[in-house]
């Protein structure tokens, strides 16, 4: 299957997914990574182009996204500097691996449920698109026009609005949440891993911030250090609300400006490249 291009690779196992006995009832939750490479399918098939050439003309040009690539985000040459902003992704035993090896990532059929990687700075403009709604222009404006209003959340409406609750509530790829560091506001989080990476987002569309942790570790080695650095940043996210809460006034820059916490968490291998 390796020698298939990637829509091919994806249409045979979706015809292979589609094939199968559905395991719930229609309508019921089931995270399923199957079920992302499906969606990705049926985007292929709807607009002829092939997912990652959707990702980079709708997504990641509208928003300035210059980082983003599909597969493996270590880098690959010698370059010492590129070895640094791209670092090797580890298993659970701590091992490097290499970025020439095809194990290194996810297999290209299910590269829409995760095969992809940017710096922590282009991943937040794609999480700011989801905390302010006057951003959607870049995505949805194709006369260059400013005409979403800040109260018009457009196709987010529908993305953010939980579509199961139990056991968890879940929309277009978002769990949804409510804690009391957030006061009880809805806040739409996810994780994810590729077993050699991992990280988290969670994003307060009201309340206009998001925490954002990455590791490029996977397994249950990542999720211990993740989870201490997301209470940390969560202080410091509640110590921000506390201060803009008692700020009088609507001040436009709470409209206009998102803060991004970011943590990374790097581990050495043998060759020196983080």
């Amino acid at each position: 299957m390796t020698e298939l291009n990637p829509m091919i690779q994806r249409h045979k196992y979706a015809t292979a997914i589609l094939s199968q006995r559905p395991v719930k009832a229609i309508g019921q939750y089931l995270y399923s990574n199957s079920n992302y490479a499906v969606l990705g399918c049926i985007l292929e098939g709807v607009s002829g182009h092939s997912f990652e050439e959707l990702v980079m003309s709708l997504i990641a040009k509208p928003l300035g996204i210059s980082t983003v690539g599909i597969g493996p985000a270590g880098s690959k040459g010698k370059d010492k500097a590129k070895a640094k902003a791209n670092p090797w992704g580890h298993d659970a035993h701590q091992n490097p691996q290499d970025p020439h090896r095809i194990q290194s990532d996810n297999p290209e059929a299910i590269a829409p449920a995760g095969k992809l990687h940017m710096s922590m700075g282009d991943w937040g403009r794609f999480v700011s698109v989801h905390m302010h709604p006057k951003l959607l222009h870049r995505l949805v404006s194709y006369d260059g026009e400013d005409n979403v209003s800040s109260e018009d959340k457009g196709p987010f409406n529908v993305l953010h609005q939980p579509l199961s609750s139990r056991p968890q509530a879940y929309a277009c790829g978002w769990l949804v949440s409510k804690y009391t560091w957030a006061g009880n506001v809805p806040v739409l989080e996810h994780s994810g891993s590729n077993t050699m990476n991992y990280c988290k987002v969670l994003v307060s569309p009201e309340k206009g911030f998001a925490v954002m942790i990455a590791c490029n570790i996977g397994g249950k080695t990542a999720k211990v250090p993740s989870r201490r650095a997301q209470e940390q940043l969560i202080k410091i996210a509640r110590n921000y609300l506390r201060r803009t809460s008692h700020s009088s006034g609507h001040r436009s820059s709470h409209h206009d400006h998102h803060h991004h916490h970011h943590h990374h968490h790097y581990h050495h291998h043998p060759e020196g490249t983080k």
